[in-house]
C-alpha cells in the first residue's frame, strides 16, 4: 500500500511540474513576441525620421 501511495505522489510531482513549465514557457514566449511585434525596428526609425525632415 505504501509503495503505491508513493509511486502516485511521484506520478502526481512529475505532472505538476510538466505543466508548471508549460506555462512558463509559454509565458516566456509571448512576452518576447509580445515585445517584438510592439517595437518598430530600428530601420523602420530611420526611415520614418528621414522622411519627416526631407532629407534623403
Amino acid at each position: 500500500m505504501k509503495k503505491n501511495v508513493r509511486v502516485l505522489l511521484t506520478v502526481l510531482v512529475i505532472i505538476i511540474a510538466a505543466v508548471g513549465g508549460y506555462f512558463v514557457y509559454r509565458g516566456q514566449d509571448t512576452s518576447t513576441t509580445e515585445t517584438v511585434e510592439n517595437e518598430p525596428s530600428e530601420e523602420t526609425k530611420s526611415t520614418t525620421n528621414t522622411q519627416i525632415s526631407g532629407e534623403t
